[in-house]
């Protein structure tokens, strides 16, 4: 019986749409300071595609390490290719500074001319207003640099050539990835959230669209030996991060959560009114839709109804703890039902919470730090687990949250840094 492996097929691994354009621009990215990965090298898989190098060569190199989608059947992991409409991989992608090999991940936003300036691209101009704060309670991920690029070889537009500004962040992961297991743990999460929207709306700055997906974990010092900067884009690389990656735990060194993507956000002039209409948003506001779940229809067309951003964001921030935690941290579950209060006049302020979550947490009861939380690993949104598939996470959650329990005991149960 015949062990030879089947040869790959090469239409799999060409560059999709959205992986052309970093090609296209790999020259110009890298004369910036900013080395793509050898995938986007120029030519780099013509030797593969044309038979000249090796199936097991190219993958050492890192010619087929192509961006897929963590989705999952209930037998076993399954990649999929990302398809277009994947919008966060889309407009970003992982680089390496050429001066010190530092990761960063860079975002492309387009202009909506190509004669306009850099600055109107409103995340720029919002990064640039706090970036260079020293407020301990900035949890906005810093902006390192920026960059314009005219791209000739557009495949998004055929009448004009389009202008993008690439915004250089530090690389960070989801904090899906790496999920709580223990109340101990979780609160920390909670008050640097809290602190972070205290820190934006005192700058008249609102986000408008907080949601599980724009809240990013910094990977050291909790994984102190590393992580392959493939493990945002690619599922085998991630489950094999997880199996292979020493960690400390967080109740013993601390994490740092930041919140991502400003695109949408709003800086309002002191004394101008707090209201603006629905642009978009992941966790759609009840006092636009009247409800939680519109219709495609009035997603796409949606009421012209004015709210006040700030309470918008107050939901969206509680919703999205909700959704993490559920009510599995008693002492946190009044606040978040007040913020993710229908009527948005009896919501907290951003400041209001941050008081009112350290007024429940400054005494808890030793107890209560030793609850398990809900589990919130990007494993439990993986569709039709099956029955084998959910119990085998169960069984890891509750191991880990025993493990943790324990240490906590031992380590004299650290409470929230204040």
């Amino acid at each position: 019986m015949s062990t030879a492996t089947s040869p790959l097929s090469k239409q799999e691994y060409m560059l999709g749409p959205f992986e052309y354009w970093w090609a296209c621009n790999y020259n110009l990215i890298f004369e910036r300071g900013y080395r793509l990965r050898d995938r986007y090298a120029p030519n780099a898989l013509d030797s593969w595609l044309n038979g000249i190098m090796s199936d097991d060569e190219a993958r050492r190199k890192g010619l087929l390490d192509k961006p897929v989608s963590r989705t999952c059947s209930s037998d076993e992991l399954v990649t999929t290719a990302l398809q277009d409409d994947d919008i966060d991989l889309c407009k970003g992608m992982d680089a390496q500074r050429v001066s010190d090999n530092g990761q960063v991940w860079i975002k492309r936003c387009s202009l909506k001319s190509p004669d306009d300036p850099p600055e109107s691209v409103m995340e720029l101009v919002i990064n640039a207003m706090i970036k260079d704060e020293n407020d301990p309670q900035n949890r906005f991920l810093p902006l390192l640099d920026h960059f314009v690029v005219h791209d000739e070889t557009s495949w998004e537009f055929i009448d004009y050539n389009e202008r993008f500004v690439c915004l250089v962040f530090p690389w960070v992961i989801p904090v899906d990835q790496h999920p709580w297991r223990i109340a101990a743990e979780a609160m920390d999460f909670v008050r640097q959230l809290l602190e972070g929207l205290s820190f934006l709306h005192r700058r008249r700055i609102a986000h408008r669209d907080i949601h599980r997906d724009n809240i990013l974990m910094s990977p050291l010092p909790i994984f102190y030996a590393g992580v392959n900067p493939l493990r945002n884009i690619n599922v085998t690389a991630l489950m094999d991060d997880l199996i292979e990656k020493p960690y400390r735990d967080r109740i013993e060194v601390p994490a740092s959560y930041w919140y991502i993507d400003l695109g949408l956000s709003s800086y309002f002039r002191e004394g101008s009114p707090h209201q603006v209409s629905w642009e978009g948003g992941v966790h759609k506001l009840p006092e636009v839709f009247g409800t939680t779940t519109p219709s495609v229809e009035e997603r796409l067309n949606p009421p012209a109804v004015l709210y006040d951003p700030f309470v918008g964001d107050v939901w969206q921030l509680g919703t999205t703890l909700r959704i993490f935690f559920g009510k599995s941290i008693p002492s946190l579950n009044p606040l978040f039902r007040a913020m993710t209060d229908w009527d948005p006049s009896k919501r907290p302020t951003a400041d209001q919470c941050l008081a009112d979550f350290h007024v429940r947490t400054d005494r808890l009861p030793r107890w209560q730090l030793l609850l398990p939380v809900r589990d919130a690993s990007w494993m439990k949104k993986i569709p039709d687990p099956g029955w084998l598939f959910t119990l085998r996470l169960l069984i890891l959650h509750y191991r880990e949250w025993f493990r943790l329990a324990k240490k906590a005991i031992r380590l004299g149960l650290p409470k929230p840094r204040s």
